[in-house]
């Protein structure tokens, strides 16, 4: 199988898209759809989980909460020269689009009251 990777993302004004495919494991745990892939730029895994209220977007760095029409607080950590750092977040996932093998979410992530950036992303499953 592969996954069309497609996001969207609008940082203060400064608009980005990110757009890969590459091969993908999909499989279901719980009441989530998981799929399990290889960054092109980092050839690190990364996998996203999706259901019908969460989504939980892991990166070989962090990890990503969202609840649907919800905004949720969590420490983001990441690290920098060898030490781990933790900073509060608010995200907001605010749309969905499921259907047939296509996922499409927008989210907005902010911090201490400052807005981190706009996100969309599109995950397309190809046999």
């Amino acid at each position: 199988m592969k996954l069309k990777f497609k996001s969207l993302i609008n940082q203060n004004d400064d608009l980005k898209t990110i757009e890969f495919t590459v091969p993908v494991m999909v499989y279901d745990e719980d009441s989530f759809k998981v799929f399990v892939f290889d960054e092109p730029n980092t050839n690190l895994k990364s996998m996203i989980e999706i259901s019908d209220d969460e989504i939980n977007i892991h990166t070989n760095t962090s990890t990503i909460f969202l609840k649907h029409q919800k905004e949720y607080m969590f420490n983001f950590y990441f690290q920098n020269n060898g030490k781990e750092f933790a900073v509060p977040w608010k995200t907001f996932w605010d749309k969905k689009d499921f259907f047939d093998n296509t996922y499409v979410f927008s989210y907005w992530i902010e911090s201490n009251g400052i807005k981190i950036g706009d996100f969309e992303i599109t995950l397309i499953i190809e046999e």
